[in-house]
Formats: structure tokens, sequence, C-alpha cells
């Protein structure tokens, strides 16, 4: 999370792809990690609720990261949020890697 106007905003992406934990299946794992304010503790395990949001009402409706996280688990995935105030935050999206030729769970979504 950054302040509206920081001019030193960044985002880092990385992709990696999971296959060596045993009874799961291969993933692919994206975190988006910024250097911003960070997330305060006591609201974020919210911020994927429905209409909640830290901007005011011409700003936002809390509905995006909600969206995304119905998305995201549709697809039999998750998303999560990591963060230290005052250093930035991470959210990570997993979701099972897809194959060419392979059936997926989800070909009717």
């Amino acid at each position: 999370a950054y302040p509206k106007h920081a001019p030193d905003k960044r985002l880092s992406i990385s992709v990696t792809s999971i296959t060596d934990e045993p009874g799961l299946p291969e993933r692919v794992r994206v975190n988006f990690q910024d250097q911003g304010t960070g997330i305060a503790p006591d609201i974020i395990d919210k911020i994927t609720k429905p209409f909640f949001t830290t901007k005011n009402h011409e700003e936002g409706t809390g509905l995006g990261l909600s969206i995304s996280s119905d998305i995201i688990s549709r697809h039999n995935g998750r998303l999560w949020f990591s963060s230290s105030p005052g250093q930035g935050a991470a959210a990570v999206v997993e979701i099972p890697a897809w194959r060419p030729g392979n059936q997926s769970q989800n070909d009717n979504h």
C-alpha cells in the first residue's frame, strides 16, 4: 500500500512453479510485493470482505479484492496477504498449473 501521491512507487512481481510438495498438484504462485506503508494488522484479515475499503465513498466500493478472491477461489486457488507496517505488503496468488492437453477441473467456469 502506498500513499496516494508517493513518487517512489515500486512493485515487484515474481512467478514460481511449485512442484515439490507431496500430495499437492503442481501450482503457480505469483507474488506481488511493494515497498509502501504496509497494511495495518487490524485490517489485513478484512481486506477481501465485500465492501470493505479504507478509501472514501468517492474512490472505491471495496469490491475489487473481494471479487478477485472469489475468482481465484473458483479456480481452486488461494489469495493471501502479508505485511509489516512501514515495510510494504505482499499479495500472493496461487492457482493450479495448467498444461496444454490436460483437462481442467474448472472447464465450466
